[in-house]
């Protein structure tokens, strides 16, 4: 009996996940827009599943400060706020460039080549979709975090970034703010090979400040 009991979560899991990408993906892509209302009866219908693993893929979804609900308003796709793009972005303006800061000290010769190939994959990839990019530009900085060696720093950073994807979907919005995108990723990671941390920390900090600029000019 538990081991089946395990197998049902095991696969409910799963269906939530899957589910959740689905909805993910329509959020970053901008066919489910910033305030509609997901409305359970017909995603269940589209996309064939029960209301269990809806409602699982909701609370990963809101988890990630992509939707919100309320009781008498049910499940809404967030509304990006200016007040919550500073608040963020200045906890990450402390925190990403310490992680870099500490790759450039720590990281072994074969982290350093990890995490060109995290990059040089991202290049390859990068227009294949918004989901895709995100995931792979949180792999690359949650790698630089892991590899700084401070497992608390990397357990903040990664909280950080589920919180902040659909703010980060609006950071790159054409291929020239891609290219820029993947040119700061390569002179950050240009200074960790060289273990110059203070390089680091400078193309870190331009790198946020890029990327806040560039969200609250499309929130506004």
């Amino acid at each position: 009996m538990t081991h089946t009991t395990n197998l049902e979560s095991v696969v409910k899991k799963s269906i939530a996940e899957t589910v959740a990408d689905i909805i993910r993906n329509g959020i970053l892509t901008g066919k489910i827009k910033p305030g509609e209302k997901l409305k359970e009866q017909e995603l269940c219908k589209e996309l064939n599943v029960s209301r269990t693993p809806l409602r699982e893929a909701y609370r990963l979804l809101q988890s990630q400060n992509l939707i919100n609900y309320s009781p008498y308003v049910g499940v809404t796709v967030v509304s990006l706020t200016p007040r919550f793009v500073e608040e963020m972005w200045f906890i990450k303006s402390l925190l990403v460039p310490q992680s870099v800061a500490l790759a450039a000290k720590n990281a072994a010769p074969e982290k350093v080549e990890a995490l060109f190939a995290i990059t040089e994959e991202l290049e390859s990839r990068c227009e294949d979709s918004p989901e895709i990019f995100y995931s792979l530009d949180s792999k690359l900085h949650l790698a630089i975090a892991w590899f700084s060696g401070n497992e608390e720093l990397h357990k903040l950073l990664t909280n950080i970034y589920d919180s902040t994807v659909l703010a980060r979907s609006l950071t790159v919005v054409n291929s020239r703010s891609i290219k820029n995108s993947c040119d700061e990723h390569r002179m950050i990671l240009n200074a960790i090979a060289a273990k110059d941390g203070q390089s680091g920390v400078a193309r870190t900090l331009e790198h946020l400040e890029r990327s806040r600029r560039a969200i609250l000019s499309n929130i506004s």
